[in-house]
């Protein structure tokens, strides 16, 4: 993420982590990820992958439902864009 903020993580190989083993594998749902809960995937290979990464983010400051800043690219690319903007102000305007 730091090298690519706008880098989608779907899909991408967890590497160093190990695949639960045929028998171990269940149905992943939705409530994982209304949960704070990342998910991941198996493909047929038996590599392990990313399916969604989201944050716990899920209420704003008056207490809504708000899904904002659920995923964490968009989390990265605000930050990376805030911290962009800043040091062009500050090599500007020192």
């Amino acid at each position: 993420m730091r090298a690519d903020p706008g880098l989608p993580l779907q899909t991408l190989q967890l590497v160093g982590c190990l695949a639960p083993q045929s028998g171990d594998l269940y149905l992943i749902s939705e409530t994982l990820l209304e949960n704070g809960i990342s998910t991941t995937w198996v493909n047929a290979g038996g590599t392990l992958r990313i399916d969604r990464v989201i944050t716990t983010y899920q209420f704003d400051a008056f207490a809504t439902p708000d899904t904002s800043y659920l995923n964490v690219e968009r989390m990265f690319l605000i930050m990376y864009t805030a911290r962009y903007v800043r040091s062009i102000l500050e090599s500007m305007h020192g």
